[in-house]
Parts: C-alpha cells; sequence; structure tokens
C-alpha cells in the first residue's frame, strides 16, 4: 500500500518563500554595496588602514611617518593626518621670525580631544596654542586617542626624554573620572597590555567585545555582514543589563552611568604616590612648570565632584573649562571631538592661561 505523498503546509511555503527572498536581498545588496564602495571592506571608520602597531609595551603605538586620513561621517570625513618620525602628530610652531628662540610647550593627556581628532594640523588646538600665545613657542603633542594620563606619561620618557626640554607642560583631564585619572596611583611603567584588551585588523586596534570579534575574519569579507553585526551591537549596548536594574544606575549611550570615586575609594594623593604629583616631580627637576587643565565636553559638563583634592593656585596652575563649550553652540564633530570653532576657544584659553608661566621660565633662564 502506498504511503500517501507528503505535502507543505501554507505555512511552509511562506517560510521557504521569505528565507529565498531574504538570500536573495542580501547577495544583491552586496553586490550594490561592492559595486558602489572600494574593497577590502574598512571596518573601522576613524583613520584609514595602517594608523597602529603591536607594540610590547603599551600593546599598541601610532605607526611612525603615517601618511593618511581620519575618517567619520560625522563632519570629518577624509581629513589628512601626517604624524613624525615618532608617530606623533607635526609639532606646531608660532608663526614669527625663524631666528626668535621659542619655548617648547609639551600636550598630556585628553586622549583624541587635545589630539585634535577631525581637524587639520592648522586647526588642531595646539596649533591654536602657538597662534595666540604672545611668547613664541613650538608645541608638541604627545596626546593620542586610545592612550591615558599615565601612559602619556611613559611616553614622554620613552621618546622625548632628552631631545625635547619643555619650557612648560599642559596635563590634561577629560571626561567625568578626569580627577580620578589625574591622582590615580602611579606606576613607573604601564600594566603589562592583556593579551585579549583588543586585537588587530589591517593595523588598527579595535576593541574585542562584540559581534565582529567572535565571527573573526569572515566579519571583512562582507559589506552586508559588518553592517548588520554593527547595528547588533549598537542594539544591544543599549538594552538595559540586569545589574544595571538592580542597581538603579542609569545607562547613557550603552555605558553604566557611575561614578567610580565613591567615598570608599582611598585618596591617592594621601599617600605621595599619585600621579600627577610623580609628574610635577619629574617636570620640576628639569626646570619645566605644570598647568593642571579641565577639558571641556559636550555632555554633562558640571564641574566633577569626587574626594580627590585638587592642587592648590600656590602650588600648580589649574585652569578649569568645564562646561566653557555649550552643546548648542558650539562646532562638535565626529561625535563629540572639538570642531574648529571649539579648538579655537579651547586652544586660546590655555595660551593666555600659560602666559605668564612661559615669562617667568623666560626670565630664569636668563
Amino acid at each position: 500500500m502506498e504511503s500517501p505523498p507528503v505535502t507543505r503546509g501554507p505555512r511552509v511555503r511562506i517560510v521557504m518563500r521569505c528565507l529565498a527572498w531574504g538570500i536573495l536581498g542580501v547577495v544583491a545588496a552586496e553586490c550594490f554595496v561592492r559595486s558602489v564602495v572600494p574593497f577590502p571592506l574598512f571596518y573601522q571608520t576613524w583613520f584609514e588602514v595602517g594608523i597602529h602597531r603591536p607594540d610590547d609595551e603599551l600593546g599598541f603605538v601610532f605607526t611612525p611617518n603615517y601618511v593618511g586620513a581620519m575618517r567619520h561621517r560625522d563632519g570629518a570625513w577624509r581629513v589628512p593626518l601626517r604624524l613624525d618620525e615618532k608617530g606623533f602628530r607635526l609639532p606646531v610652531s608660532t608663526a614669527d621670525n625663524r631666528d626668535v628662540a621659542r619655548r617648547e610647550v609639551v600636550l598630556l593627556g585628553g586622549g583624541s580631544m587635545m589630539f585634535s581628532y577631525g581637524l587639520r594640523d592648522d586647526q588642531s588646538v595646539a596649533a591654536q596654542i602657538a597662534r595666540h600665545s604672545v611668547v613664541p613657542v613650538r608645541v608638541q603633542t604627545v596626546s593620542q586617542p586610545g592612550f591615558d594620563l599615565a601612559r602619556d606619561f611613559y611616553k614622554f620618557k620613552r621618546y622625548f626624554e632628552g631631545r625635547v626640554h619643555p619650557s612648560v607642560v599642559v596635563v590634561n583631564a577629560y571626561g567625568r573620572h578626569s580627577e580620578t585619572e589625574v591622582f590615580a596611583n602611579y606606576s613607573s611603567t604601564p600594566s603589562k597590555p592583556v593579551g585579549d584588551l583588543f586585537w588587530f585588523h589591517d593595523n588598527i586596534a579595535m576593541n574585542p567585545r562584540g559581534l565582529p570579534h567572535r565571527i573573526g575574519r569572515p566579519f571583512s569579507q562582507s559589506y552586508v555582514l559588518a553592517g548588520g553585526c554593527r547595528l547588533a551591537d549598537q542594539a544591544y549596548s543599549r538594552l538595559p543589563r540586569p545589574q544595571d536594574l538592580a542597581t538603579g544606575q542609569p545607562i547613557k549611550n550603552g555605558h553604566q552611568g557611575h561614578d567610580n570615586s565613591g567615598p570608599g575609594e582611598t585618596n591617592a594623593r594621601q599617600h605621595g604616590n599619585d600621579l600627577f604629583s610623580e609628574m610635577r616631580e619629574y617636570f620640576e627637576r628639569r626646570d619645566a612648570k605644570l598647568i593642571l587643565v579641565f577639558l571641556p565636553s559636550n555632555g554633562d559638563d558640571r564641574p566633577a565632584i569626587s574626594n580627590r583634592t585638587s592642587p592648590s593656585p600656590d602650588q600648580v596652575a589649574v585652569l578649569d573649562l568645564r562646561g566653557s563649550l555649550s552643546v548648542v553652540d558650539s562646532d562638535w564633530v565626529a561625535a563629540g571631538h572639538y570642531g574648529p570653532r571649539s579648538a579655537q576657544r579651547v586652544g586660546e584659553r590655555i595660551a593666555n592661561a600659560i602666559q605668564p608661566l612661559l615669562e617667568t621660565s623666560d626670565d630664569e633662564g636668563r
């Protein structure tokens, strides 16, 4: 006796048709994008490929003599970038008589904000400091995206000690945990990079979290797969976590909005071995003046409240710019970085603040 023929129900047929159309849609989208967008795929839009290289001590460093561009869809598309023989932004000097001696100014800390991500060399904060300084200066930017203040200090000693003799060192702090970073416990060498702290793709150091890292190399072979992963990661980052709901902490841009500098935290300055004190002793032994600058941001820019005690004015100059740039009136680019007008305002304020230090240094050098 023959068995009755197997028939698929209407729901199964609908599912199969949707699956087939979905596959055809993905293939068509991939073919279309590849026809209009160059290949290979650039995962990271912040820089063109080759910006980083591995480093045993710091995990990664910026590639010396790099020539490329900064790439961000928010007002900073293909902004030219050229780095010097050590991998730092080119120093900027006051446009004056070439025979006039220039005072060295070094910028530490502040990450991508003081690196002036998204801006040309002549628009950078360093260029604005040089332009508005009455005393002729040469400004060297050590600040780089992905490096905190402690690693900037280490990079100065590694690359510039004995070669650059600064008259003024501008120590920059950025973000809601800026005071915690400035007065953190000091270590003479940076902590050894964790093996899975980041991974390299086309010589760009990237965070290992999310679907791109889990998928691995196939991720870079498909524009549709890459776009889908990034959209999924963005959606996932905005979902409330069980631990966040339990603690009642707010979430901003996928990050829990708590302050690490709580009452139970030990004040590093009480031990006399904090980062800022170490930096101050190091540079003062080399006849350099320090100024501590708290940088503005486009977020909640009220002055930070912590149990850290900022140095008094008679010990070191302090310039607090938090709240000085309005979210509405400022020209933010690249997801919250300083635009040309904002960089000009920040650079001019810093230039005015360091003039007394430069004049004092000039008098002591005579």
